[in-house]
């Protein structure tokens, strides 16, 4: 993939080309194309259009992406902080920002930010840029006939800082940020100043001053054509420090230039002072880089009028095989073609993809596409559903045929007289009778209390061996109450037979007989018992012998109740 960084100035246009090889910017080419004072802007647009198609053809096969700037004197920039340290965050926060410190409605520009500093997890600084919405329309009608798409647009203080800065490091890695804290660029189209403070750029500035007017001047007096004296200009331009020495010629050619230079001082010493006293620091140094560094002796003479150490800049900081560039354009081509270069997550500055912006264009188109999926999966649903009714339909016929034929099977019903409601009655009424049929099935298989008399009886043998007399008897499911006398002796062995009848202990219940009846019954069972033992005797043998033996004995009253083995 290569990014082609494409600056438009006011005389010429210039072309790099850059791809990353190794982590590290790799310069396929540069070239400028020099303007005639006389073309046209559709002879300009023809130039650049020509350029581009001859460009895609020597690069035939690679990945191209074309990256613009606008002018930075079309742009204003301010410096934020934010407690977000992703772009997507920032960018929703910095319209309240821009209310508050431009004169723009939200709907009439298009900005973006350049992260500068992340100080800590959820602390950074940004530099916003913003621009109005005409200049970017205009952009968008001038490379309307190119037939290009451009992948960005970005500005020309952003495309300079490249040159300075690591922008291929993640900022929180950066270990020795900017060292020097101005940055002046001289340029064709204008000059900008670059302030880094604690080594992070906070602000920049437009310099109402170019080079271009430096160019012009020997152009006007030495009759030259414009390319000619640009290449005059970076072959020879010098100031003098002193007059000793030199000719009358160099010395008013020196004088031309450092009147045109002389124009940028003021200007250069009241953005130095204002900084000085907003940022609260002192500038002592300051660093030359662009087209117009090159004046011979420029450095020295900007020391003496700004009390400042100035120096040139030798080499680009991120493109050291770049030692000279003798292009007026060259530095912010080169630097918007590395903006195309960076990914995520710090992507190039490029209004055209702008949060604002986005809110307002793009998301008429997102809504349009949104309604049309909702369209769409509206006319699936209504065919559906009218499937899934149509089969409801079919379904519905043939449960009918159903109820018909079991109502006549089982309810024998005759068609007419079906329905939900005769159904429903015939369904309760079956329902109440096999209810009754079952609650009649369960009380005749409850046991008989008779037959549990009957096996306790079989179980405890004959009365007559104890003397035994059950005054109370109560069964209640396996339930057992039992009471009355028995011989004293024979107590034990009653008992015991009844525990093989029982599950489980056998519980003893209170005396609850006064002895007054005690005795009647006790008398009361003794004749009964006489009477039943002298039934089968002669008559001879039919005396009270066997009552009498009975009356000798002591009876006891027992008071029983347990549950009777389920086996039983």
């Amino acid at each position: 993939m290569i990014s082609i960084g494409i600056h438009i100035g006011r005389s010429s246009v210039c072309f790099a080309g850059l791809s990353l090889k190794g982590g590290k910017p790799e310069l396929h080419f540069i070239e400028e194309k020099v303007f005639e004072d006389s073309d046209s802007e559709r002879e300009k647009l023809l130039l650049i259009s020509s350029q581009i198609k001859s460009i895609e053809e020597k690069q035939k096969g690679q990945s191209l992406r074309f990256c613009y700037g606008l002018s930075q004197n079309l742009v204003t920039s301010f410096l934020v902080e934010t407690p977000f340290k992703e772009k997507f965050k920032i960018l929703k926060t910095l319209p309240f920002e821009i209310e508050d410190k431009t004169p723009f409605r939200s709907n009439q520009i298009f900005f973006d930010a350049r992260i500068c500093k992340i100080k800590n997890k959820n602390h950074s600084s940004a530099l916003c840029f913003v621009t109005p919405e005409d200049n970017v329309n205009q952009f968008l009608e001038f490379n309307n006939p190119l037939k290009r798409s451009p992948y960005l647009l970005s500005c020309e203080g952003s495309a300079l800082a490249n040159l300075l800065e690591s922008w291929n490091q993640p900022l929180s890695q950066i270990q020795n940020p900017m060292k020097t804290p101005l940055y002046i660029y001289l340029g064709e189209g204008n000059s900008q100043l670059l302030f880094y403070k604690e080594g992070y750029l906070s602000h920049i500035s437009v310099l109402d001053w170019t080079v271009t007017s430096v160019v012009r001047e020997m152009k006007k007096l030495y009759k030259l054509t414009m390319q000619k004296a640009w290449d005059e200009f970076f072959e020879k331009a010098f100031i003098l420090t002193s007059s000793k020495g030199w000719t009358k010629e160099q010395i008013f050619f020196s004088n031309l230039v450092k009147t045109q230079v002389g124009l940028l001082i003021p200007k250069l010493r009241l953005l130095k002072m204002s900084l000085e006293i907003e940022q609260k620091t002192s500038i002592s140094e300051a660093v030359l880089f662009g087209p117009g560094s090159g004046i011979k002796n420029l450095t020295a003479f900007l020391t003496e009028q700004i009390s400042a150490n100035v120096s040139r800049l030798k080499t680009l900081k991120n493109c050291p095989d770049f030692k000279s560039i003798d292009s007026s354009l060259a530095h912010i081509a080169i630097g918007l073609a590395l903006e195309g270069l960076k990914n995520f997550p710090y992507q190039g500055l490029n209004f055209l993809q702008s949060m604002q912006k986005e809110s307002i264009s793009l998301y008429p188109k997102k809504w349009k596409r949104a309604v049309l999926i909702f369209f769409l999966c509206f006319i699936v649903w209504t065919a559906y559903s009218f499937v899934r009714k149509q089969e409801s339909y079919k379904n519905l016929g043939k449960i009918q045929e159903i109820f018909t034929s079991y109502g006549k099977k089982i309810a024998l019903m005759t068609e007419n007289q079906i329905n939900t409601e005769s159904i429903k009655s015939f369904l309760e009424k079956e329902k109440t009778k096999l209810k009754s049929e079952q609650i009649v099935q369960e009380k005749l298989n409850q046991p008989n209390p008779m037959d549990h008399l009957q096996l306790i009886s079989q179980k405890l043998g004959s009365a007559n061996q104890w003397n035994l007399s059950i005054r109370y008897l109560h069964l209640e499911g396996q339930a057992v109450e039992i009471r009355g006398l028995v011989n004293s002796s024979a107590l034990e062995n009653f008992k015991s037979k009844l525990s093989s009848l029982a599950e489980g202990s056998i519980k003893e219940q209170p005396v609850s007989f006064s002895p007054e009846e005690l005795k009647v019954n006790s008398s009361i069972e003794s004749r009964k018992m006489d009477s039943e033992q002298t039934k089968d005797k002669p008559p001879g043998q039919q005396k009270g012998k066997s009552s009498s033996v009975f009356k000798s004995e002591e009876r006891s009253f027992f008071s029983y109740s347990f549950q009777l083995k389920e086996e039983l």
